[in-house]
């Protein structure tokens, strides 16, 4: 037996968006499903969805499940590099993973075991200063502190900024001996 489905869309983009959204629920996750239509959920996107038609077929086509599925997969890598998903991913992430820390130069947010905050700070460091030849102590704790957020249950942003006296020596110490060809 089959259904009748009565609907009605305003444009191609429109009609497409609809396809896509249907087979991107049908096997997205829940964080996902979400950012799609945080994203998607608005007029201008139908010019997007004509957009990845487009993209996806160049010559035009008639359109078939595994056409729509296609452009559904061209959507949702589309997430991944918009910036307005992005920030939306990292919204997201915020509120429902319990401990985080998150690098606003890079926008990067990373779950984050008890205890290990303060070593995913350093990691970051390490990594975004590894062309300096040395960094200040009292530059480090303002950088810190203005590039850093942190969701723990006993540690602040502060509080790991205040560590810098011993953070500058470490890294300034793994930066010369990257520099030397130590490591």
């Amino acid at each position: 037996m089959s259904e009748v489905l009565h609907f009605s869309y305003k444009s191609i983009g429109n009609f497409v968006k609809l396809l896509a959204t249907i087979c991107w629920e049908k096997t997205a996750s829940p964080r996902d499903i979400t950012l799609w239509h945080q994203r998607f959920d608005n007029e201008a996107s139908d010019e997007l969805f004509e957009k990845f038609c487009e993209d996806c077929f160049p010559e035009g086509k008639t359109l078939d499940v595994p056409d729509i599925e296609l452009i559904a997969e061209h959507a949702g890598e589309f997430l991944t590099k918009d910036p307005e998903a992005i920030n939306n991913a990292i919204a997201y992430d915020k509120r429902y993973i319990d401990s985080w820390v998150y690098f606003k130069p890079d926008k990067k947010l990373v779950e984050t075991s008890f205890g290990y905050h303060t070593s995913t700070v350093r990691d970051f460091l390490e990594d975004f200063f590894k062309d300096f030849d040395e960094v200040d102590g009292d530059y480090l704790e303002r950088f810190i502190i203005e590039n850093f957020e942190i969701r723990s249950d006993n540690l602040t942003v502060e509080m790991i900024a205040r560590d810098c006296k011993r953070f500058s020596y470490l890294l300034n110490h793994r930066l010369a001996k990257r520099k030397g060809g130590g490591e």
